[in-house]
């Protein structure tokens, strides 16, 4: 149905050619072939607009400030209307219009604010209008229970015992301030900077151990990435069939943790271990070597180690070639000590309790989690050894490479620290 447009001349309010906003008209007292004059709100019941702070109505129930009224087109449900006296306001069409626009609000359930809907009496001109309630982005952000100061209590306090956990936080807040807070809060305020993880596992250093580290370092602080690829590090590692229980992660839903799918069997004592030996270096690796039937002596270490490996990559290398163990006590006996002399073999000093400047940690590291991502994870002993094998032999040889060529950064990270533990 096509609307005639109709002018701002006041007289064409009544002229509506929609039967239904008619009868709206009518049932509201108003006869639309009357002619109509728009008032706005505030001027009638005798109000001035001056004098009146009555709100205009949004049909999206938003309040803003009265502002200088502009004839627009208003456009409401399938009735296409034209009123004389709407205004706009921030891209809104508001209809100055009282029955008009009360019949909107009431139609999409929206609470007027209006002397009309509230109020029996009319206002007089001394009178204000209503107290505009607060605007809903206003009830957005509730209210901490805590100041600022209390927060940086609650965060030294953290900072002060680390091992103090969010309840006895909380606790010690309520005897030094006498306010109670949940341990959620605590918890809150310290995820700014603070968050609780497992601590880092490293084996002990003295004073003595730290100096040896540092001086090592620095002694090695000119090697470049050159020096580094004529050293193969080795050590031994062990692997047991539940060794890597915990890097292993799953999908599954939450509630479901003690499902019986979800759920990995491991005993309190590992049953089957296998200790293994093997080295690294630029462009090469050696065989994985399984010390089968007991622990490494000195003389195993001769004869299934340094002749059948270590003198094969020295022939390789040269006389460039240096070798790495670490200070073990089977790697530290006379007999090996005169075999590395015959070969002509020369051996890396190695500072104590140092296994992060040694490479070949984070290959072990790779090898176990490649081992417990397997489709099907070793259960007996042969196939612990057939899996480790396998996975020794996929690993890249660009991903040693790129393990050897951080000795670089260890050293300078060691030095930084003074002789610390570095993250590697």
């Amino acid at each position: 149905m096509h609307v005639r447009p109709i002018g701002l001349d006041p007289k064409n309010l009544g002229e509506i050619s929609n039967p239904w906003m008619n009868s709206l008209l009518r049932s509201d007292g108003v006869d639309p072939d009357a002619e109509a004059q728009p008032v706005a709100v505030g001027e009638e019941k005798g109000l001035s607009r001056e004098s009146s702070n009555v709100p205009l109505i949004s049909a999206d129930d938003e309040m803003y400030e009265e502002k200088e009224e502009k004839p627009v087109d208003v456009i409401k449900d399938k009735a296409k209307l034209k009123l004389s006296g709407a205004t706009a306001h921030k891209g809104r069409a508001y209809c100055a219009h009282p029955s008009i626009r009360d019949h909107w609000a009431l139609r999409k359930n929206m609470k007027v604010i209006d002397n009309r809907v509230h109020d029996s009496e009319p206002w007089s001109s001394e009178e204000k209008g209503p107290e505009l309630p607060p605007h809903p982005s206003s009830f957005l952000v509730p209210p901490t229970s805590t100041t600022p100061a209390e927060d940086r209590y609650i965060i030294l306090s953290a900072k002060r015992k680390w091992r103090i956990t969010a309840q006895q936080v909380a606790n010690q807040f309520l005897a030094a301030s006498g306010k109670q807070i949940s341990r959620k809060t605590v918890a809150r305020r310290l995820r700014g900077g603070l968050y609780a993880r497992r601590p880092v596992v490293c084996v002990p250093l003295t004073r003595q151990h730290r100096t040896d580290r540092l001086q090592w370092c620095r002694e090695h602080h000119n090697w470049t990435e050159q020096d580094s690829a004529c050293v193969l590090f080795s050590e031994e590692s062990r692997f047991s069939l539940s060794l890597d229980c915990r890097r292993q992660l799953i999908w599954r839903e939450s509630g479901t943790a003690y499902r019986p799918k979800n759920i990995q069997e491991k005993d309190r004592y590992p049953t089957c271990s296998i200790m293994v030996w093997a080295g690294i270096m630029i462009n090469g690796r050696t065989r994985l070597h399984v010390v089968a039937n007991g622990t490494m002596t000195g003389q195993r270490y001769i004869d299934e180690v340094l002749l059948p490996h270590v003198r094969l990559f020295r022939g390789a290398v040269g006389d460039k070639f240096v070798f790495m163990d670490d200070n073990a006590t089977c790697h530290r006996t006379l007999a090996v000590q005169d075999c590395l002399d015959s070969e002509g073999i020369q051996r890396l000093l190695w500072p104590a309790r140092s296994p992060d400047l040694n490479p070949i940690e984070n290959v072990w590291d790779a090898l176990g989690r490649q081992v417990a991502g397997r489709n099907y994870p070793p259960t007996n002993k042969s196939t612990l050894i057939r899996a480790l094998t396998e996975e020794w032999d996929k690993l890249p040889q660009q991903l040693l490479d790129n393990i050897v060529q951080s000795m670089v950064r260890r050293v300078e990270c060691c030095i930084t620290l003074h002789g610390g533990h570095i993250p590697y």
